[in-house]
């Protein structure tokens, strides 16, 4: 019998894929100049603006995937970020919580999410899908806020055999008051990581 965190997250991590899907098929998204060869773009949506980063790395799509599904590679993108922790690990399928700094005096933030990935196209695009999950076993920790990760997804595509195409489409609500002027660039900062994975892979 399937267990309660594998059929809930699976469920949730399949919409969000169709969701992911359709944002990357838009053009209305906002131009900004590029920084050091990514394009990032941001468009509005309900409360919370959608963040997104594209750019190509210099590594196979297999090291692509596994550099940004490894969660120790987590503190590279995220100043706030305090720990990070696999709950559950099926192979495909994770459970992750992580331990969010927030600024004085708000409460840090605790986000409990799953990830999973879709290779399609003979394996030659992957997508790594990670949304918010409410889990009656995993309650929230006193003194701690639940934080939602929406949507965050990796789209991977082969360019050749030492090259890949990267974007990384997330939108994140830590909850809370949060000034307007501050929600773009808070998810534009989740959206750095494919600069930073750039300038890893060289």
């Amino acid at each position: 019998m399937e267990s309660g965190w594998v059929s809930t997250s699976s469920t949730v991590l399949s919409r969000a894929l169709e969701e992911v899907k359709d944002l990357a098929g838009r053009s209305d998204w906002g131009a900004r100049d590029p920084e050091g060869g990514v394009e990032y773009s941001a468009r509005p949506h309900d409360d919370y603006p959608i963040a997104r980063g594209i750019g190509e790395i210099n590594a196979p799509l297999e090291t692509c995937v596994q550099y940004f599904r490894n969660h120790n590679n987590n503190s590279q993108w995220s100043e706030t970020l305090k720990s990070i922790t696999v709950l559950q690990d099926t192979g495909n399928l994770k459970l992750l919580k992580s331990i969010i700094k927030a600024r004085w005096p708000m409460s840090d933030r605790e986000l409990l999410f799953a990830q999973q990935e879709f290779p399609e196209n003979s394996g030659n695009t992957v997508y790594v899908i990670e949304k918010s999950v409410e889990l009656a076993e995993y309650p929230l920790q006193k003194g701690y806020v639940r934080a939602h990760l929406n949507f965050s997804g990796y789209i991977f595509e082969r360019l050749d055999s030492n090259r890949t195409r990267v974007t990384y489409i997330v939108q994140f609500n830590p909850e809370g008051m949060v000034p307007g002027f501050v929600r773009e660039k808070m998810q534009l900062r989740h959206a750095a990581r494919i600069g930073i994975a750039k300038k890893t892979f060289g």
